[in-house]
This record gives C-alpha cells, sequence and structure tokens, in this order.
C-alpha cells in the first residue's frame, strides 16, 4: 500500500514530469500491487473460514444499498471495457457481515463485467420471494464448459468464467453458505451466464 501511495504521487508530478514509457510502467505496478491485495485478503478471507473461527455478531445489512455501492464502483471499469451494468434491485435486508457479504457480490459482479462483451450490459436483479432476497447476475459471456460447473466453486479453478486466482467464487460459495444461504450457476436458453445468490430475509 506503501508503494502504491508513492506511484500515485509520482503519476501526479509529485517528481517533476515522467517519460511516457516510466508512467506506463507506474501504472502497470499499480495494477500488479492492487492484484497482490487482492490476493492477501482472499487468502486471509479463506483461511477465516476454514479455521471454523467463530464469527462477530450478526448485524443488519441492507443488500440493496450494498449491492448499489458495489455496482457504482465497478462503472468506470466497466465503462472502459463498454460494458453497461443495468441494476433492477428490490429492498430486501439480510442478517449478516457486511463485509463478507460485500465480497460475496463484488465477486459476482467482477466476473459478469470481466468476461461480458463489448457492447453488451449485465444484468443485476435482487429480489424478494419465500422469505429469501434472489440476486441474479446475468451477462452475456462466454460463460463456463460443461465439464467445469461441478468444480466451479471449488478452491482455485480458474479458466474462463470465474477465473482469476480461483478463489472468488470458492469463498462466495463459502460466504453464503455461512449466512444459510446458496450461491449457483446457470446457462440459460437465450446463451446467457446467471449467477444467483441468495440468502434468507431478516424478516423471513
Amino acid at each position: 500500500m506503501a508503494n502504491a501511495v508513492n506511484m500515485r504521487s509520482a503519476l501526479k508530478g509529485a517528481y517533476g514530469p515522467l517519460p511516457d514509457d516510466y508512467a506506463a510502467t507506474l501504472r502497470n505496478g499499480l495494477d500488479a500491487n492492487a492484484a497482490l491485495l487482492t490476493l492477501a485478503d482472499q487468502l486471509l478471507l479463506v483461511a477465516k473460514y476454514e479455521s471454523g473461527e467463530e464469527d462477530s455478531e450478526l448485524q443488519s445489512v441492507p443488500l440493496r444499498d450494498l449491492v448499489l455501492n458495489v455496482t457504482e464502483q465497478l462503472q468506470s471499469t466497466a465503462a472502459a471495457r463498454g460494458v453497461t451494468i443495468e441494476p433492477t434491485l428490490d429492498g430486501a435486508r439480510v442478517p449478516g457481515r457486511k463485509h463478507d457479504l460485500r465480497r460475496a457480490v463484488q465477486n459476482l459482479l467482477d466476473n459478469a463485467v470481466r468476461y461480458a462483451p463489448p457492447g453488451s450490459a449485465v444484468h443485476v436483479t435482487l429480489a424478494r420471494a419465500d422469505g429469501e432476497a434472489i440476486l441474479s447476475v446475468l451477462d452475456s459471456g462466454p460463460g463456463v464448459s460443461a465439464p467445469r460447473v461441478p468444480s466451479l466453486f471449488q478452491r482455485f479453478r480458474s479458466g474462463g468464467a470465474g477465473g482469476g486466482t480461483g478463489l472468488g467464487l470458492y469463498l462466495t460459495r463459502r460466504i453464503a453458505e455461512r449466512h444459510g444461504g446458496t450461491v449457483t450457476y446457470a446457462r440459460t436458453a437465450r446463451a446467457q451466464s446467471v449467477f444467483t445468490l441468495t440468502l434468507p430475509l431478516e424478516d423471513a
């Protein structure tokens, strides 16, 4: 994080004008730092869930606000890829740990934005049914090959949708289960990918 602060300062001109090649190197360094920090955070969360550590007291989490916040933070990344995010969100409160639930939602949206083709939209829907909050994230990306689907939510499974470190979807599953919910993947008749996260409502 300290390295990132210094690199951002340099890019903003704190040490004078920079050659274009050097500025590009600093930007690449910032991207690498961000990836490393994300991986460290994921590994710490994996250790927490696999150690059987006792959970802190549950909060009342306004899921709609949380999802909106994540979508807003991803707007610039989506725009750079030529992708739009279209949310349709009902109000829903769930008992849980806000930081962990945010990570689960962010993992699903990150994947959708990363694999959605330019010019397409990622549809994010939050609804209430049968005592559950149901969050669906739909994109028109290449999807997951049939042989990979059974292991999609296991550790260190990467390549295609749900790729990257191979920890994001695993953590999403563990977070969902710890909150009494589920996460699933399906391919629609229109060749779209949809991830669905369900969580018990606070007033269920």
